[in-house]
């Protein structure tokens, strides 16, 4: 009978001391923080600091955030989906928003200055109205008719400038020959 619980108190030594060296063994590793996905489903996400700040937010339009200008939340003007930045204090500085479909579609890389809105923006619009009357127009020869066209099309849409105050412009005229314009006052 010794023998036997002899083995059986052996065998249970040997199976705490595997199991303990196991659960060493895995402690002791370093911890795995980072998340590997091939695939994942969101509706906002938050890319904060180490003390919660908040610097980078990808949202889509109904989870968009309100513009943070100088500590104070204001409403935002539009919703539109994209990635929105804040500086240091914690102010929206800038972002990249995207809209479309149908008739229209836009993107704009704006940059705003400390504490006020956009100073810096990259945007393409298109409306296909628009750029079609634009074309049009633009193949009449007649300047009279144009400037004509010009104030009827403008007068229809509602808007003094559908385009807004254009600084720049870099791309192709109707002929097909390049074209690249400054503009000093809006």
């Amino acid at each position: 009978m010794r023998i036997k619980e002899s083995s059986i108190l052996r065998a249970y030594a040997s199976l705490t001391t595997a199991v303990l060296l196991v659960l060493i063994g895995r402690l002791s590793q370093e911890p795995q923080d980072a998340s590997r996905f091939q695939e994942i489903t969101v509706e906002r996400i938050n890319v904060v600091d180490s003390d919660g700040s908040m610097r980078i937010v990808i949202a889509n339009r109904e989870r968009l955030p309100d513009p943070v200008v100088n500590g104070v939340v204001g409403p935002r003007s539009s919703s539109h989906p994209g990635f929105l930045f804040y500086n240091d204090e914690g102010d929206e500085c800038g972002g990249l928003v995207f809209s479309g479909g149908g008739e229209s579609a836009s993107t704009s890389l704006l940059f705003d200055r400390c504490k006020q809105d956009q100073t810096v923006g990259l945007t393409y619009s298109e409306w296909n109205k628009v750029l079609d009357e634009r074309r049009r127009i633009n193949a009449i020869e007649d300047d009279a008719q144009r400037k004509a066209a010009i104030e009827t099309f403008l007068d229809e849409l509602g808007y003094p400038d559908p385009f807004g105050s254009q600084r720049l412009f870099v791309g192709r005229e109707a002929s097909g020959a390049v074209a690249r314009e400054i503009t000093a006052s809006g």
